[in-house]
This record gives structure tokens, C-alpha cells and sequence, in this order.
């Protein structure tokens, strides 16, 4: 059974339909990438109440983002001058500082959602400029080594600290947390792989193995969880990063008398910041990043050929 949708977040969705431009139907046929698994992943979180036409609409107004999220890497990167037109403006910062005044350092929770790559940075520098806090994003290994060390090297140099996640990573994080720093981490995508590090909660109605690190972090340090969404605003033509109130982490201390972590209390914490993805992703729902198999069980091929057929009809709208 799917998530139920309240009337002001249909509301949401349907209105970035309106972002699907001509260039971004341009953009659709142009770059194959998983384009079926873009609209399977669509049609799954918001096939409920969305008409087959609306999501097509929906998955071209994706694409016209990666675009846009693609040339502004481009274009970050490589002019300078041009960097001051994509510095995105900050809202409720106060939540985030307030977490930082209890001593424990404070965990952000942010998904895959506007320029997050750039928005990291620009995050790090604003916490830098207001706060006495370093901050340190936990990144998985890439492959191959050189694209790793030059995206460490970048991120250095624009004061983020990468943390590798890999053995010994976790004392770290824990120092960097100690010494009252921020810790970035974004748990949005699928788990399949995590082993004994994943829980599977629902998102989006379905249940699915999820991160459980961020989970277990904070109910062993105590440590305030902050979500962060980074998003292109359509309506002004800026990019903003706003901050929500932090989420209430479950008895800190939530252990049992072996000392291992009550696992329905790190799933209970896990499924509550599933819960801040969606929210994040329904209030943009054109800029999260569709195209990473979120649900590794996708549909029969069938079914996938069948909405294909009925989106041939509409493939001219836009």
C-alpha cells in the first residue's frame, strides 16, 4: 500500500509539473540516462494521484534540472565570475546554530535534492562564517581514484573535510563531533548493500532497506539531527538552503544491557528521517535525484512498456 498524500502536498507536486519547459522535453529525448528508471521511481512515489501525462511532465521537468545541476557544476568550476550568481540564500539558520549550543556538535540530514554538491560547500562556508564549526561530509569510496581524489581535493580547498567511510572512519566522526563540528550525511539512497548497516523502513509507502548509520550515531552520542534541503526556487530564479527544525532523537542513551543499540529504536529514528526526505522531495519533487534505483525490486517490464506506450501520446506537449 502506497503513502497517503494530504491535499496541500498534491498541490506541491502538480505545481512543479509547470517546470517542464520545451528544453527540458528537449533534454528528455536527448539523454537516455535510466530514463525508465526515473519514471518507474515517479510513478511509484506519486503514481496515486498523478495521471499518466502529469508524470510524464513531472520526469521532463527532471531532466531540464540535471541539466541545469550539470552546467552549474560546469560553470562553478570553471568561471569565476559567474560563481556569485549561484551563492544560495540561507533560511532558519537558527536551527542549526541552536543545535550547536548544546555542546554535541550536530548531524545534518540532507538527500539528493537542487546543486547538493555545490550546496555543501556553500553550507560549509556560512557555518564557518557564523559558527566556530568545521564541517565534515562522510562520503562513500569512488571509483575510479582519480575522480576520489579530486573531488577531495576540491572539497578541501572550499573547507569541507571528507571523512571516507571505510574502517576506523566511525572514531573520526566521533572526534570531529566531540570537538562540537558539523557531520553532513546523506542517507536517501538505497541500502541493499549495507549489510547489517541498513534497516528497512517505508518511503513513500514502501518498504525498503534504508542507511541506518545516522541512526545509530545519534543515539549514541546525543547528537542534534538537523535537516538541510538544498533547492532551486522557480518562482524567484534562486537557489536557497533552507534548515527545519532539528528531529527529536529517541533517548539518547538507547541501549540494551549488552550495549548493543535497541534496533526498533534505530528504526524508529531511521523511518522518522525517511519521513524529512519525502517532505524535502515533495516540496521539489523535480530536483531529487530520480535516477538512482531508490527501489531495487522495480516493476515488470510490462508494466514499464505500458506507460511507455501511454506517454508516446504526450511526448510532444513540452
Amino acid at each position: 500500500m502506497g503513502r497517503e498524500f494530504r491535499p496541500e502536498e498534491q498541490r506541491k507536486v502538480k505545481q512543479a509539473i509547470a517546470y517542464a519547459t520545451p528544453w527540458s522535453g528537449l533534454w528528455y529525448f536527448l539523454i537516455p540516462y535510466r530514463r525508465l528508471v526515473v519514471r518507474n521511481n515517479i510513478h511509484r512515489a506519486f503514481g496515486s494521484f498523478l495521471s499518466d501525462a502529469e508524470e510524464l511532465q513531472l520526469v521532463k521537468a527532471y531532466y531540464g534540472h540535471f541539466v541545469k545541476l550539470a552546467w552549474e557544476l560546469f560553470v562553478e568550476q570553471h568561471f569565476v565570475d559567474w560563481r556569485k550568481r549561484f551563492v544560495p540564500g540561507i533560511l532558519n539558520m537558527s536551527y542549526l546554530t541552536n543545535a550547536l549550543h548544546q555542546k554535541k556538535g550536530a548531524l545534518l540530514l540532507t538527500a539528493h535534492t537542487g546543486n547538493w554538491e555545490w550546496g555543501l560547500i556553500h553550507a560549509a562556508n556560512h557555518i564557518a562564517k557564523e559558527t566556530d564549526s568545521l564541517t565534515y561530509v562522510i562520503s562513500r569510496v569512488i571509483r575510479p581514484a582519480w575522480i576520489r581524489n579530486w573531488r577531495i581535493r576540491r572539497l578541501s580547498r572550499k573547507g569541507v573535510v571528507v571523512i571516507e567511510n571505510k574502517a576506523g572512519s566511525l572514531r573520526h566522526v566521533i572526534h570531529a563531533l566531540r570537538k562540537g563540528n558539523v557531520i553532513v550525511m546523506t542517507v536517501d539512497q538505497h541500502a541493499g548493500a549495507a549489510g547489517s548497516n541498513s534497516v528497512r523502513v517505508p518511503f513513500f509507502g514502501e518498504v525498503t532497506p534504508t542507511f541506518a548509520t545516522l541512526a545509530e550515531l545519534a543515539l549514541r552520542t546525543g547528537t542534534p539531527v538537523v535537516p538541510l534541503c538544498v533547492y532551486r526556487d522557480y518562482e524567484s530564479h534562486e537557489h536557497e538552503m533552507a534548515f527545519y527544525e532539528p528531529i527529536e532523537v529517541m533517548d539518547a542513551k538507547a541501549t540494551s544491557r549488552s550495549g548493543e543499540l535497541e534496533i526498533d529504536k534505530v528504526t524508529a529514528l531511521t523511518a522518522l528521517f525517511n519521513s524529512s526526505f519525502e517532505q524535502m522531495i515533495i516540496e521539489h519533487p523535480e530536483q531529487w535525484l530520480w535516477s538512482h534505483r531508490r527501489w531495487r525490486d522495480q516493476p515488470d517490464e510490462s508494466s514499464v512498456q505500458s506507460r511507455e506506450g501511454c506517454a508516446t501520446a504526450f511526448d510532444n506537449d513540452s
